[in-house]
C-alpha cells in the first residue's frame, strides 16, 4: 500500500512540474476562445488580396469580410 501511494504521489508531482494538464487543455480553451469571441478559429489574419496587411481577428469573421470587389461573389 505504501509503494502504491508513493508511486501515485511521485507521478502527480512530475505531472504538476510538467505542466502537463495545462499543455493538454490550453491549444482548445485558446481556439474556442477565438471562436466564441471573434467567431473564427484562425489564431491571425491576414488581408484579402494585394494587401497581406495583418489584421485584427474581429476583421477575420466571414460576415465582416466585404465582398464588394469580388467579380464572382459565388
Amino acid at each position: 500500500m505504501a509503494l502504491l501511494i508513493g508511486t501515485f504521489m511521485f507521478v502527480t508531482g512530475k505531472i504538476k512540474q510538467q505542466k502537463m494538464i495545462t499543455k493538454l487543455f490550453s491549444g482548445p480553451v485558446k481556439s474556442m476562445r477565438n471562436m466564441t469571441g471573434f467567431g473564427t478559429f484562425r489564431e491571425s489574419c491576414e488581408g484579402l488580396g494585394a494587401n497581406k496587411k495583418k489584421q485584427n481577428l474581429s476583421q477575420c469573421h466571414p460576415n465582416s469580410i466585404s465582398r464588394a470587389l469580388s467579380s464572382d461573389p459565388r
